[in-house]
């Protein structure tokens, strides 16, 4: 029997002979699905599916069974999660705040119609998610693997840019430090990757702090960097986290 395992964002495709199929589901998610997680997840670093998948019969010997999954990872107070569309007027209430936006180097939201467009053409990456508390499942900002192609820290497969903002009513509860270990343990134990690349803009201190509570190692500065959506440029700061590094200090 050939069995196969395809992984992206939204789909997981398992192509084996007619019949494998049905076990597959059977014996649980762990077989097909390992690296997405559930709502219903009890398992950590485990998916749960309560649904059978669409089965698709190519010929007698292959079978094609496609699951929509929802990627989510789990902290100790953290849920970090796909964005979707309910969660506009959240991100809304957040990202409204001019000390939230402009130092990360995008301007304040205007509207909810605006939260709502950012979350369908910008939150929409593969590596995407919004940071929520456990007791509510809310959205309070926002945390992101910048792959590559879409970031210009890195033109390497197996590196990325991580990118982060919190709502500021959560600032100062070691909430982000505990976002952005989750996110490196997901980078290179998950997505396979060797560099996790991080930047912050002159003055940012809250961003400085918390790459280096999660041990990223200062790499360099650059004067005058374009800011494109706020119409400026900054001095930036870039760091960096191998995973040699990450291994080392668990």
């Amino acid at each position: 029997m050939r069995s196969y395992l395809f992984r992206n964002m939204k789909r997981v495709i398992v192509i084996g002979s007619p019949g494998a199929g049905k076990r597959i589901w059977q014996r649980g998610c762990q077989a097909c699905v390992r690296f997405y997680q559930e709502v219903s997840c009890d398992m950590a670093g485990y998916c749960r599916l309560s649904y059978e998948p669409e089965i698709y019969h190519l010929n007698e010997e292959e079978t094609v069974l496609v699951f929509e999954v929802k990627k989510k990872m789990k902290t100790e107070r953290l849920i970090l999660r796909r964005w979707e569309d309910s969660d506009a007027e959240d991100l809304y209430r957040y990202a409204s705040d001019p000390d939230v936006g402009p130092i990360a180097g995008w301007p304040p939201h205007q509207s909810i119609d605006e939260s709502r467009d950012v979350i369908k053409n910008i939150f929409n990456g593969k590596e995407a998610y919004a940071i929520c508390m456990k007791e509510d499942g809310k959205a309070i900002g926002a945390i992101e693997l910048k792959l590559n192609g879409h970031t210009d820290m890195t033109d390497r497969d197996d590196e990325c840019e991580l990118g982060y903002w919190l709502g500021k009513p959560f600032w100062g509860q070691g909430i982000m430090p505990e976002a952005v270990k989750e996110m490196l343990r997901h980078a290179f134990e998950d997505c396979g990757m060797q560099k996790v690349w991080i930047g912050y803009y002159e003055g940012n201190t809250k961003s400085k702090r918390v790459q280096e509570k999660c041990g990223f190692q200062y790499q360099w500065r650059s004067e005058d960097v374009d800011v494109p959506l706020m119409h400026e440029k900054r001095t930036g700061h870039v760091s960096l986290m191998t995973k040699e590094d990450w291994l080392s200090e668990r």
